[in-house]
């Protein structure tokens, strides 16, 4: 992580044998995670970057010329006074905003998306799944990852719920539906559909399949319902 004290050794690295960050991005993309972070030391090497597309030393004051995509990230709104002149706007010239974790439609996706690479063999038991899918993951994806890796380093063949509960992933104690899908919301009559689609599941205790069969649907389309 970058930081006031170790700015240059990051970007630069330390003498000849031993490249920065900035030249192995060299014609390739540069990701600044948490961008609210960076320090004030790394900023006008940044801005210059970003600004001459070349590259100063600010120790030999040489300069080379590149061609690095900055692409940069954060958790948390990040505002002008937090840079030096100019930075922000070269910082936030096209913005794209991406959901939470918890308002993502394709979060069963990601999470066996991860599950995967990390342990193909590996699987969510149903129960599992849907009480990792009512999860608020207050910490986003980061939370995701650590959580999938975690269950990864310590299950076999199949990822119980108790596994999950052992993780920290609490059980939602509420008994009555929850708010509607992003995809009915708007809708009065899929929005009332919802709403059943979720009572039943929660009046089986989060098993999918019963759910499933009592509402004569697939469990695919019960799952839509829940995130």
């Amino acid at each position: 992580m970058l930081n006031e004290t170790n700015a240059q050794t990051v970007l630069f690295g330390e003498g000849r044998d031993t490249s920065g960050i900035l030249e192995r991005a060299k014609f390739g993309t540069l990701h600044l995670d948490n961008v609210s972070d960076l320090p004030k030391s790394a900023q006008p090497i940044i801005k210059h970057l970003l600004t001459q597309q070349e590259v100063l030393n600010p120790s030999t004051f040489k300069t080379e010329l590149t061609d690095i995509l900055v692409i940069s990230s954060s958790s948390t709104p990040i505002a002008q006074g937090q840079f030096i002149d100019g930075l922000h706007l070269l910082l936030t010239g096209i913005e794209v905003k991406m959901p939470p974790a918890k308002d993502r439609t394709d979060l069963q996706d990601i999470l066996e998306t991860i599950l995967a690479y990390k342990t193909p063999d590996l699987t969510f038991a149903e129960d599992a799944l849907y009480l990792l899918l009512k999860h608020h993951w207050p910490g986003n994806f980061h939370e995701v990852r650590k959580v999938v890796e975690s269950l990864a380093r310590v299950c076999e063949n199949e990822i119980k719920v108790s596994d999950v509960i052992a993780c920290g992933i609490t059980q939602d104690t509420e008994t009555g539906p929850r708010n509607v899908c992003k995809s009915c919301v708007g809708t009065s009559w899929k929005e009332e559909l919802c709403r059943a689609v979720q009572k039943v599941v929660a009046e089986n205790d989060g098993n999918v399949s019963e759910a499933a069969r009592q509402l004569g649907m697939s469990r695919t389309t019960v799952y839509k319902h829940l995130h």
